[in-house]
């Protein structure tokens, strides 16, 4: 079996350039819960449930799920989120993990969940990696990959976990604030620790 990684990390903290450097530049195979969740909603036992819980509204014309709708309905209440979650999160790392087994066989794996800690799938990782940021570089780089607002880009990190609070259960932490060119040796030392070589170019 080849190493695996976890990445998790909140909003605009640089995980999408983890997973891009290790995949480009230690050939580690990018597994992506989002991913994962968006082909979960495709689900035919899952739109039945999600009609049920949420409304007939979620459907679109063609009877697939409308995630912006959903996301509408789910963050305006606590106890539909609980539910939503209770429905989706065990159907993803289920097939996340399936996804995981079979790749580790040819390749090192990387798995990028931000939401690692909160659905409490770190259990299932030894290895993880936590990327932080300052809050001044996190709404700035919300407002351009986004076009959110300042004032938005704020409303958006009031609902993240505070990365302090879980520093303490990763194996490395990655702060991401001033670049790349910053943390990328962090990272060639992370696969060193691994035992993963780099790839040749």
């Amino acid at each position: 079996m080849f190493p695996l990684l976890a990445v998790a990390g909140n909003i605009a903290t640089g995980k999408s350039k983890l997973v891009s450097f290790f995949a480009s530049q230690y050939g580690f195979h990018p597994i992506y819960a989002d991913k994962i969740g968006h082909e979960v909603l495709e689900e035919s036992d899952v739109i039945e449930n999600l009609t049920k819980l949420l409304g007939s509204d979620i459907l679109t014309d063609d009877g697939t799920i409308n995630r912006k709708i959903v996301g509408q309905k789910v963050f305006a209440d606590k106890g539909v989120l609980e539910q939503f979650n209770a429905l989706i999160h065990p159907l993803l790392i289920a097939r996340a993990l399936s996804l995981i087994e079979d790749q580790l066989i040819k390749t090192p794996v990387i798995f990028e969940a931000a939401i690692l800690f909160e659905a409490g799938w770190n259990t299932h990782f030894d290895n993880i990696v936590l990327t932080t940021c300052e809050k001044d570089e996190q709404i700035k780089r919300i407002i351009v990959r986004d076009g959110r607002t300042a004032e938005q880009a704020q409303q958006i990190l009031l609902r993240q976990t505070e990365a302090n609070i879980i520093k303490n259960r990763v194996r490395w932490v990655i702060d991401t604030t001033k670049g790349p060119d910053s943390f990328y040796p962090q990272l060639h030392t992370i696969s060193s620790d691994l035992g993963v070589m780099k790839v040749e170019q």
